[in-house]
């Protein structure tokens, strides 16, 4: 009995497997509840089941998470561990031994021949395991991302990204690296493979090099999409005229994105999309040349951005116009030419703008003991850049025309908003408008700059405002208003934050001078400036912000004695209801201790008054449309 107890059963009787008999069993009864007409039990039936899958779900991921968590590495599907691999690359990438300095007194001095130590990056994984390495060395792609991530190592990571897979290069040649010379380099590179390729160049003998050979028939790029080229050192100008003679223009039929900081060589781009340059000092002509050579199709240059370029004009004249049908956005920051010549203007009569182009444009900013020479020469640019600008945007089939102009401190904006002003609306409750589509913006530094320019009897008319039918002021100083105002003649909105009283002093005042008058007016039109204003908007953000009411109070008297003036006029003009002011918005405006009184003394003269009040947030001051902010080029 004892040895027949301790036996296992049969060797014919099969082993008992509950999981299987439950299986066997829920199918069973699955078909008998198909076939049958007991309906209740069988969606109580199928809810046990479908609370039962979702038991054996959680199981089954919590017995995945520990089973992974107990595995070795080796066990990491390949496919994870290329991800991995792959974030690791960009987060941690390898770079080379450094120079030690030591900084002692404001200056640079090399500790002796010390060095800090280089650093693999992502490339110990390699070292993990077997399997991880045999993996990573295959995965072509990691090692042709940055081929030059250790310069001194580039023929090893040319041969690990294969004889197929294209390339980039990101090459930080810095004196402070231990890398090698551009020329070393350069003599290892398999040129038709290369997509994407970035320099650093630190060096007159780097930067002569890269001069006189990124240019050669030998080294053509076929398939280089991407080009960047940063140097801190200009190039030896006897080795240029030595160089290889230019027999025929080099052309990158690929390259769509083009960077140059302090570096110049022109190529033939037919494809190029979007050209950056940084401290570039080359002729206008050759620039617009140079971007005219695209070939028999038109060009397709969606960005421009030119950083603190000098561009004089070249003795030979432009004879062509070129034409940038696909230009998106023009940015110039602080760029110049001779001081005989308009930057601006030049490019308004030798570049055919798409208008659809958007601008950003900043002006140099000019110290307070200016001579007028120079004075006049910063009058002329900000006058041209907004001719640019407005003489662009109103041109037929493009985007909208402006109907917005933003004045604050040392900057216009040019904006579209297809949104009616209304109370209610986030847009236009907020001093910025977030939400309108600003299409051009200009810097100027100082609204002193804007004063001079508008000096000029001609000038109101001839700066285009005439699509703007919302004028927004934030806080516009040293305006002359009773200038501005002639050239915004068909404004039917005015939002004006409280701070600006002197032009609530304007807009009750009756202009002086016949100039102002035109032909085609009617009595009450050259009475009045803005005469076609129906919608006052006065918004004392300063109260939101601070509950300081101070803004409001300087305001109240000139407030109502301006809307007095203009219904008196309306009064007396030929037609008495003749686009008279209609409605008062007062947002935040504090009313005073006799509010109710002073608001009956505005609803004798505006048919519409409304108070209302706004939260303020801190980000408020900030949001609107950030197309067109502009940031130094990047080179990555």
């Amino acid at each position: 009995m004892g040895d027949d107890a301790g036996a296992g059963p049969p060797a014919n009787v099969p082993h008992h497997d509950p999981l299987r008999a439950f299986v066997t069993n829920m199918r069973l009864s699955s078909e008998q509840f198909l076939h049958s007409d007991r309906s209740m039990a069988a969606v109580e039936y199928s809810r046990r089941l479908a609370s039962g899958a979702a038991f054996f779900h959680a199981l089954s991921l919590e017995m995945a998470n520990r089973a992974n968590t107990l595995a070795p590495v080796s066990r990491l599907p390949k496919e994870v561990l290329i991800i991995i691999a792959t974030i690791a690359s960009a987060l941690d990438p390898p770079r080379p031994a450094q120079r030690n300095t030591a900084r002692r007194s404001d200056h640079l001095i090399k500790a002796g021949a010390a060095f800090a130590p280089g650093h693999l990056g992502w490339i110990v994984l390699v070292h993990v395991c077997k399997t991880w390495r045999a993996i990573l060395l295959n995965t072509k792609s990691l090692w042709a991302h940055n081929i030059t991530a250790l310069p001194r190592a580039v023929l090893a990571f040319i041969q690990l990204a294969g004889p197929t897979t294209p390339l980039a290069i990101e090459a930080n040649l810095s004196q402070q690296l231990c890398v090698p010379s551009c020329r070393d380099i350069y003599a290892h590179i398999p040129f038709p493979r290369v997509r994407f390729m970035t320099w650093f160049l630190d060096s007159v003998e780097d930067t002569t090099y890269l001069h006189c050979n990124i240019a050669r028939p030998e080294n053509e790029l076929p398939n280089l999409e991407r080009l960047a080229i940063s140097s801190s050192a200009n190039p030896d100008p006897n080795a240029l005229a030595r160089a290889y003679p230019d027999i025929r223009t080099p052309r990158l039929p690929s390259l769509r994105v083009l960077t140059y900081e302090r570096f110049y060589v022109s190529f033939a781009t037919p494809n190029l999309t979007e050209l950056s340059l940084s401290h570039v000092s080359i002729p206008l002509s050759r620039l617009l040349y140079d971007l005219g050579r695209v070939g028999p199709s038109p060009s397709r240059l969606t960005r421009i951005q030119l950083w603190e370029c000098h561009l004089p004009p070249c003795p030979s004249p432009i004879v062509t116009r070129l034409t940038l049908p696909c230009l998106g956005l023009l940015v110039l920051a602080y760029c110049y030419t001779n001081v005989d010549e308009d930057f601006f203007g030049l490019l308004d009569e030798h570049v055919a703008f798409s208008a659809s182009t958007k601008f950003n444009i900043k002006l140099h900013d000019y110290p307070e003991d200016v001579d007028d020479d120079e004075m006049r020469l910063h009058e002329r640019g900000l006058y041209s850049a907004i001719r640019l600008c407005t003489h662009t945007l109103t041109l037929v089939g493009g985007n909208p025309a402006p109907n917005i102009l933003t004045i604050e401190e040392g900057d216009l904006r040019l904006s579209f908003s297809d949104l009616e002003p209304n109370q209610n609306d986030a847009v236009w409750q907020e001093p910025c408008l977030p939400g309108s589509l600003i299409l051009a913006q200009i810097t100027h530094g100082c609204n002193a700059l804007l004063e001079n320019v508008l000096e000029d009897a001609s000038t109101p008319a001839a700066l285009g405002f005439y699509s703007v039918t919302v004028l927004n002021i934030i806080f516009g100083p040293w305006i002359p208003w009773e200038r501005m105002f002639e050239a915004l003649p068909n404004v039917t909105t005015l939002r004006l934050a409280a701070q600006n009283k002197d032009v609530l002093e304007v807009l009750g005042r009756v202009p002086t001078g016949a100039d102002i008058v035109r032909e085609d007016a009617s009595p009450f039109e050259s009475q009045l400036f803005l005469p076609k204003l129906s919608l006052l908007w006065v918004d004392d953000n300063i109260h939101r912000k601070r509950g300081d009411g101070e803004c409001s109070d300087d305001i109240r008297e000139p407030l109502l004695r301006a809307l007095e003036a203009r219904a008196e006029f309306s009064a007396r003009a030929m037609k008495p209801a003749f686009h008279c002011l209609q409605t008062l918005y007062l947002q935040n405006f504090k009313t005073g201790m006799d509010g109710d009184s002073y608001l009956e003394k505005l609803r004798k003269v505006v048919s519409v008054v409304e108070c209302f009040d706004t939260e303020y947030t801190m980000d408020s001051d900030d949001e609107y449309d950030r197309s067109l902010e502009f940031s130094r080029p990047t080179f990555s």
